[in-house]
């Protein structure tokens, strides 16, 4: 799977685990060439920014939890909404 095709305003899902159980909507709010930045929505508003996913993978990127791609492992990622 890569995301290099997402761009700023595309919708997203945020699983948690490998069950893939769905933890949030989320919003695109910033790409560059490695990571894919995004906000909670919540009732259509963007309520919290800041979580960043490597974008190839979609893998959480969060060095305070040792959570990303230099990391070998992550809590949660990203896909894309299917419309």
């Amino acid at each position: 799977m890569t995301l290099k095709h997402l761009k700023v305003g595309d919708r997203v899902t945020r699983f948690v685990g490998q069950q893939g159980i769905v933890m949030m909507q989320m919003e695109v709010i910033q790409v560059n060439e490695t990571t894919v930045e995004c906000a909670h929505i919540v009732d259509d508003h963007l309520v919290k920014l800041g979580w960043n996913f490597d974008r190839e993978s979609g893998t959480e990127e969060d060095d305070s939890l040792g959570w990303g791609v230099k990391y070998g492992h992550t809590g949660t990622y990203i896909k894309e909404n299917k419309p």
